[in-house]
This record gives C-alpha cells, structure tokens and sequence, in this order.
C-alpha cells in the first residue's frame, strides 16, 4: 500500500517542475523580443540608407539634366548660327553665363554627391567629350564665318 501511494505521487506529479517551465518560457521570450528588435532595427537601418540612395539619385538625375540641359543649349547657338548665320548666336554661344554655369555646376554637385572613383572618372570622359564638341562647334562656326566674308567678322568675337 505504501508502495502503492508512492506510485501515485510520482505519476501526479509533473516530470519537469512548474517553475523551470515558467522560467524557460521567459526566457524564449526575452530571446524573440531581442530578435524582433534586432530585425527592426536592422529594417529601420536599411530603410534609412535606401532613403538616402534615393535621394542621391533624384539629386543626380537633377544635375544630369543640368547638365544635359547646359551643353545643349550652346549646341543650339552653334547650330543655329551655323545654319542660318545669324550673328547672335554665336554672341550667344559665348556670353551664354547661364549654360556654362550649369554644366560646371552640375560637375561640382556630382562631385559633391560621389566619391566613387568609377562615377569620377566618367565625368571626366564625359567632360573631355564636351570640350571637344565644343572645339567642333567652335571650328563649325569659324568655317561658317570664314565662307561668309568680312561682314560677320565685324559682328562677332573672332
């Protein structure tokens, strides 16, 4: 009969204690709250540096229609003048402040914006690139002037 109340007790009672339990469920708890917070931080994180990529991209998609913006208005003067001989365009061409302003602008906020050497050394190529576009221009418009006579000449800079 001892032996019998004995039997009853271990099988009523639990294997593993009641408090161990509670404290293994804290625990796991505190584990997946440090995670979700790591996750979140984590999230917060990325989200701040994509914002961030994303307003260097607006910023530099602004500056590259500056840019493009700047070259091709002188590209108009030039081929405006060479076109219709119209001096005042190539006085245009020249004193146009606000296009070149733009294109050395847009190179400083470029600049600004990056310090990857790769992105710097195609503006570099690119600037290259437009000086001797405007060396063409600038050679178009003096065969232009040259087949027109001593007239223009008076009207221009050459």
């Amino acid at each position: 009969m001892i032996n019998d109340v004995q039997e009853a007790k271990q099988k009523n009672s639990p294997a593993i204690p009641l408090q161990t339990i509670i404290v293994v469920m804290v625990v796991i708890g505190f584990i997946i709250s440090f995670t979700l917070m790591y996750f979140m931080y984590q999230t917060s994180k990325s989200y701040g540096e994509m914002r961030s990529s994303t307003e260097n991209y607006t910023a530099s998609q602004a500056i590259a229609a500056n840019l493009l913006a700047g070259s091709d208005e002188l590209t108009v003067y030039a081929r405006g003048f060479v076109v219709t001989g119209d001096s005042e365009q190539v006085r245009l061409y020249y004193d146009d402040s606000n296009a070149q302003y733009a294109i050395k602008e847009a190179i400083e906020q470029v600049r600004k914006y990056s310090e990857d050497e790769r992105i710097l050394s195609q503006l570099d190529n690119a600037m290259q690139l437009r000086e001797r576009l405007m060396a063409t221009e600038d050679y178009a418009m003096r065969l232009k002037v040259a087949s027109m006579g001593d007239d223009i000449m008076k009207a221009t800079y050459y």
